[in-house]
């Protein structure tokens, strides 16, 4: 899932189990709506490990034991 991190419109790409999805997109749409808009450039998406990547398809996710993280490999 894609997390919106600044009014830039830069993303933070976070590892969730399928039963939150719901949840977090209702969240989403709330977070996304208070952001005013800032007119910067938007920094690359960043994976929970801190890496950053050219493309949000080069982000994966990873779980183990019900916890799910993202990753740049």
């Amino acid at each position: 899932m894609l997390h919106q991190a600044d009014c830039c419109g830069s993303r933070v790409a976070l590892g969730l189990r399928s039963d939150q999805v719901h949840t977090f997109d209702i969240a989403e749409a709330v977070c996304v709506s208070q952001y005013p808009e800032c007119g910067c450039a938007a920094q690359p998406t960043t994976a929970e490990d801190g890496q950053t990547a050219a493309s949000e398809d080069l982000i994966e996710v990873t779980c183990d034991a019900g916890s799910c993280t993202t990753f740049v490999p």
